[in-house]
């Protein structure tokens, strides 16, 4: 351990090659993993668990009850809490492997931040985080998925524009563009003929941004995906 002489180290469990900044203060019965950065004017309480390689940004508290696993990432003032309405009842924040807290970010007690998950500056956590998710606002919201990628057209005319089926850069996925019939009493558009016979026709819809639905494959399946909205 590497203590930086005006910080107040007073925990006996700390990894190798852990690096404690100026003006820092650790109490005892801090658990600190090896090769972590705890930054300056920092303070973490008795019970706090950090795991290792963890980064923790200067001006970040962390109170009993908080847990961060290896390789999390605390940007700079992010806010932790560890009790409610209920100030006798302490629930415990739990950041697991990989994820990544931006500066100024709030998060709520009894919160669960899923793997390599993203919280953008100033976000505030109110509900569990699935894993991979990225959020950011206030209440936080999923916005994407670490190492998601869109496909988009390289060019406008690779749009279609006509109505039938088109090509993708997908393999094995076709872009339907479906007729649109314009009337003064709004739009109407026909999904026929299909390409393959439909068994079953189901939406999904007013799905909070903290679940996540899905999560599974077929091992033979034809869809036909319509965005109704947005």
């Amino acid at each position: 351990m590497n203590a930086h002489p005006t910080a107040i180290v007073e925990a006996a469990c700390i990894g190798p090659g852990t690096r404690i900044d100026a003006f820092a203060h650790v109490l005892s019965g801090v658990r600190i993993g090896a090769e972590c950065r705890i930054g300056g004017h920092t303070f973490l309480e008795c019970g706090v668990i950090v795991g290792d390689r963890v980064v923790v940004e200067r001006g970040v508290q962390l109170w009993e009850g908080v847990t961060l696993e290896d390789d999390v990432f605390v940007g700079p003032n992010a806010t932790f809490t560890n009790r409610g309405f209920s100030q006798a009842v302490l629930e415990r924040t739990l950041v697991k492997a990989g994820a990544s807290i931006g500066a100024n970010a709030t998060l709520l007690p009894g919160v669960v931040v899923g793997e390599r998950a993203v919280v953008g500056a100033g976000a505030v956590v109110t509900r569990d985080i699935p894993p991979h998710a990225i959020v950011a606002g206030n209440p936080a919201r999923i916005i994407g998925y670490v190492g998601a990628k869109r496909v988009v057209p390289t060019a406008a005319s690779e749009i279609p524009t006509q109505p039938g089926a088109h090509p993708s850069c997908v393999a094995g996925v076709t872009i339907h563009r479906l007729p649109l019939v314009r009337d003064l009493r709004g739009l109407l558009t026909v999904i026929e003929p299909l390409p393959f016979e439909a068994k079953r026709c189901f939406m999904v819809f007013d799905v909070p941004s903290r679940d996540v639905r899905g999560e599974h494959a077929h091992r033979t399946l034809h869809q036909f995906l319509i965005c109704v909205h947005g």
